[in-house]
């Protein structure tokens, strides 16, 4: 049957394993207590910083194609180098020539 895992029950599992581990006086059960989260810390790590160095590429790939598009977009609009017209002077009809 299937049954519902809470991190609470999970977390307070783990903190009656080492409170107990570290109630004894046996020294080789504190040391493997701490072997233990030195493992897990050390798995966090392995998982994490992979994580956040995708992450961090994700966001600079993004931030790169974001800016070549609107690169793109600013060539484009009126007065950019692609807009296809001339610079031209306009002369307003109550100006004196020159």
């Amino acid at each position: 049957m299937f049954h519902a895992w809470n991190i609470d029950q999970g977390a307070s599992r783990i903190g009656q394993v080492f409170g107990r581990a570290n109630a004894r006086a046996s020294l080789l059960e504190r040391l493997l207590a701490f072997a233990l989260l030195v493992f897990l810390g050390l798995l966090l790590l392995a998982v994490l910083i992979p994580l956040a160095l995708l992450f961090i590429l994700g966001a600079l790939l993004l931030a790169t194609l974001r800016w070549m598009r609107n690169l793109i977009i600013r060539v484009r609009r009126p007065n950019g180098p692609l807009d296809g017209r001339r610079n031209v002077r306009v002369i307003v009809p109550d100006e004196p020539e020159r």
